[in-house]
């Protein structure tokens, strides 16, 4: 399939179109330049390719199924760079011993026809983007608090692994969310080891409205993930999109809104703890992700009230 974007500028509106096709069909640009991508039921290997879930400037992730094995479907990662394959078995060989219910299964790592694949367990459900994009307005805090619970516990079992992992692009499109409520955090593709960090991953790490200004700049460790959920909360909370770091340090102002200003109904224990994770200064954040897990408790004891929360049922994707 050809998919409406342009490979030199960027530009298109992202439609999907037949491998013939010269124009979009929805929007009449060109397709002369356009991202080239698998079609269902095109193989790579042993697979099958079942739908394409989504792209961006450095891959494609498809739905697909094992032929061996009609009806077991995972998630396969392909990367348009060629020198990406080093990148994915760095990254496997690291995460396919992990055990989480908050972490996909890693399954192998492989290269064909010039790509380098990734295949992963195939998570059902949403990400928590799609929930901000589905939402006429804040997510409701118990809800917040519940996926927080789970993001936090997971980011500890990253960051106590020897040595630690860090993921590094933590924002709601990397949080996928099951129809039974379960939170799986997804995307490694920028996750490291330790403490180094390079020019390139600098640049290509994570979104700017939700990293934290080291990692523009050098020396992440685990604080820069607590700044990545505390804006993830923000957004949840407030329906809205935190200024990016780099805007938050070059004014006198800080333009980061409290979040109780713009959703009134958000406690003053959690809009503390959000402002905390997202200091700019990482020295004034919580110093790891086990002390902002006791103020995200806090919160949830003291909004759990006699009305059990109703997990929301997420339909399939189609």
């Amino acid at each position: 399939m050809l998919i409406c974007r342009d490979l030199r500028s960027g530009t298109g509106c992202g439609a999907q179109n037949p491998d013939n096709a010269s124009v979009c069909a929805q929007c009449g640009r060109s397709l002369r330049y356009a991202l080239a991508l698998r079609n269902p039921n095109d193989r790579v290997t042993r697979y099958r390719i079942v739908r394409l879930i989504g792209h961006g400037g450095f891959g494609a992730v498809y739905e697909v199924e094992v032929v061996s094995r009609p009806g077991i479907r995972v998630t396969l990662k392909e990367t348009f760079e060629p020198d990406s394959l080093a990148t994915f078995e760095k990254e496997f060989a690291v995460l396919r011993d992990l055990r989480h219910d908050n972490l996909p299964r890693y399954f192998e790592v492989f290269e064909a026809g010039g790509s380098g694949f990734l295949v992963m367990e195939l998570v059902p459900g949403q990400s928590l983007e799609d929930v901000l994009r589905k939402q006429s307005g804040p997510v409701l805090e118990k809800l917040v608090l519940h996926y927080a619970d789970q993001l936090c516990d997971v980011l500890g079992y990253l960051h106590n692994q020897n040595p630690p992992i860090m993921h590094r692009d933590v924002k709601p499109a990397n949080i996928r969310l099951t129809p039974e409520g379960l939170i799986k955090l997804v995307d490694f593709g920028l996750f490291k080891q330790g403490t180094q960090t390079t020019r390139t991953e600098r640049h290509r790490a994570g979104s700017l409205a939700y990293a934290p200004l080291e990692q523009w700049t050098g020396g992440t460790d685990q604080r820069s993930d607590i700044y990545s959920l505390g804006a993830t909360l923000y957004h949840l909370l407030t329906g809205r999109v935190p200024p990016a770091a780099g805007a938050r340090s070059s004014t006198a102002s800080d333009p980061l809104t409290p979040p109780r200003q713009v959703n009134p109904r958000i406690s003053p224990l959690l809009e503390t703890t959000i402002l905390t994770a997202m200091n700019l200064d990482r020295a004034q954040r919580f110093p790891s992700i086990a002390a902002l897990h006791t103020e995200v408790g806090r919160s949830a004891q003291a909004a759990r009230g006699t009305t059990p929360l109703a997990l929301p049922r997420i339909a399939p994707p189609v």
